[in-house]
């Protein structure tokens, strides 16, 4: 690979990315559920990683401030992401030497390594971890939750047996200005790959092509028109501008919102809680989605707002206060690219006023299903008109324009003590991992990775919302994340908006309610 293509400057976004990460915001984690056929060796998975690195250019990169610009350049000494001893006590939130790299870590967690590790990233796992059981008991209850079984009859496995064996978790981190959360599956998907290659073919050296180019600056491949900055992008840049001196909205939740970490006097963190459907209700509710013309952006959405709304109306705040709600809305901005690009910095966001009804916010009032898909209907054509409107390319014009005029550092003035609420909540939707991990749904293919289950993690505590919902659909099953932060919520009210979530997504399968 060429020199130049190896020294560049941080575009916009990638810059705008770097320093959300420099208050601890945006890192990305993709944890996965393997199971292999042979123990797993971490001379192979040593071999797998030196391979991703050869393929991925952005993995052994840096970033290092020449004259007034971030630069991406070489690593001096390419080093393996591998953290065999644990050192890093926090894989999400800790931050990488960007001075030195690489830009992303790996841990792996087996029955053998889990009191090493730390992997409490949510109070549901954290009570698994610090349960005065054996570990060995730990590791099942570890195991079968980041395999989304964790409802099974557990009396069933009071010993380690033939399921337990093989087993691992694998979590790979990545510096957010290096690849976005769909970029992260895609490099997880292609660690997989040359894991199972190595592991069936041991004695033959892997020859899986020569490297890609470094991924180019999204600013750069969206068509000129898209990123050209326009009269309209003023008054936005200057309110997002503004939101970080002074707080310009008040959120309707304001009083359940709690700031816990300054309460016990830690750093604000980013606290994660699963949620599932079954395979049965997963296929009842996509299907009532062909029916109503509903995406899944839409009934998650609806069934989230709902939840958050009818939560704060029970804890006594003014149902009329709480119809109108704003949400972040991440947005994959590859749809919109000139290229098939996998890997790189290319999502972005926009905002959006969202309207509920009345008879959706009562607590005397029941929701039903018919008024769910009916407001998921609506927020799935306000959704379709903002993709049509790219409306999400306004917050890269934004960014563009910031860096040009020197402003970006003022945009991120007091990051970390200001705690504003700019939405109610964030919806990040990644549809079905299928057709990323395509051979995972094969029974017919016969592997040595075998891949049982993803799970996604992503900081945000000063990024200016409450929660954060996402959800994806994998081997058949919803799997539905809540994002909470402890700058803002405690964690008895995150369980009870997630279970209203779940609910609400359960009655949106019953089409006869």
């Amino acid at each position: 690979m060429s020199e130049k293509h190896m020294y560049r400057d941080l575009g916009p976004t990638e810059q705008y990315m770097n320093m959300c990460h420099n208050h601890g915001n945006q890192n990305i984690c993709v944890a996965l559920t393997i199971h292999t056929r042979k123990p797993l060796d971490l001379g192979v998975v040593q071999i797998g990683l030196q391979e991703m690195q050869h393929q991925n250019p952005q993995l052994t990169t840096r970033i290092k401030k020449i004259g007034n610009r971030d630069t991406f350049i070489p690593m001096e000494c390419p080093v393996l992401p591998l953290d065999t001893q644990f050192s890093c006590r926090d894989f999400l939130h800790q931050k990488f030497n960007i001075e030195t790299g690489p830009l992303w870590r790996v841990q792996i967690v087996s029955l053998e390594t889990l009191e090493k590790a730390n992997v409490a990233f949510g109070p549901e796992v954290e009570a698994i971890i610090e349960d005065d059981s054996t570990i060995e008991t730990r590791w099942r209850y570890f195991l079968r939750y980041m395999q989304g079984q964790l409802n099974r009859d557990i009396e069933n496995f009071s010993s380690v047996g033939e399921e337990e064996e093989g087993h691992s978790v694998i979590f790979i981190s990545f510096h957010p200005s290096i690849t976005d959360s769909t970029g992260a599956l895609h490099l997880a998907k292609q660690f997989m790959d040359i894991l199972d290659m190595k592991i069936e073919s041991d004695e033959t050296p892997l020859s899986l092509g020569g490297a890609v180019e470094f991924p180019a600056p999204l600013e750069t491949i969206l068509p000129s028109p898209d990123s050209a900055f326009q009269l309209g992008d003023l008054v936005p840049m200057v309110k997002a501008v503004g939101n970080h001196f002074m707080p310009m909205r008040k959120s309707p939740f304001e009083p359940i919102l709690v700031d816990v970490h300054s309460q016990n006097g830690n750093e604000p963190r980013s606290r994660f809680l699963r949620g599932w459907l079954n395979i049965s209700e997963t296929r009842d509710l996509l299907g009532q989605c062909g029916v109503e013309d509903v995406s899944l952006h839409g009934i998650i959405l609806a069934a989230s707002l709902t939840a958050l709304a009818r939560f704060s109306v029970l804890n006594g705040i003014p149902a009329e206060t709480c119809r109108s709600l704003k949400s972040s809305i991440h947005t994959n901005l590859r749809q919109y690219c000139s290229q098939g690009l996998r890997n790189g910095c290319y999502s972005s966001y926009y905002e959006e006023n969202f309207s509920i009804p009345a008879n959706m916010t009562s607590s005397e009032v029941s929701v039903t299903s018919s008024d769910l898909w009916r407001l998921a209907s609506q927020l799935t054509n306000l959704h379709n008109t903002a993709k049509s409107n790219k409306h999400a390319i306004r917050q890269v014009r934004r960014m563009g324009k910031l860096q040009s005029t020197g402003g970006m550092d003022s945009a991120f003035k007091d990051m970390s003590e200001c705690r504003r609420t700019d939405n109610d909540l964030q919806l990040h939707i990644l549809g079905d991992l299928g057709h990323i991990f395509r051979r995972e749904g094969s029974t017919s293919e016969q592997t040595q990775v075998r891949l049982e289950d993803v799970m996604l993690l992503v900081s945000g505590q000063n990024m200016g919302y409450p929660i954060s919902n996402s959800a994806h659909i994998f081997k058949g099953r919803l799997n539905y994340i809540l994002t909470y932060y402890t700058n803002y919520l405690a964690t008895e009210t995150a369980l009870l908006i997630r279970d209203e979530t779940i609910n609400l997504l359960r009655l949106a399968t019953d089409s006869e309610n």
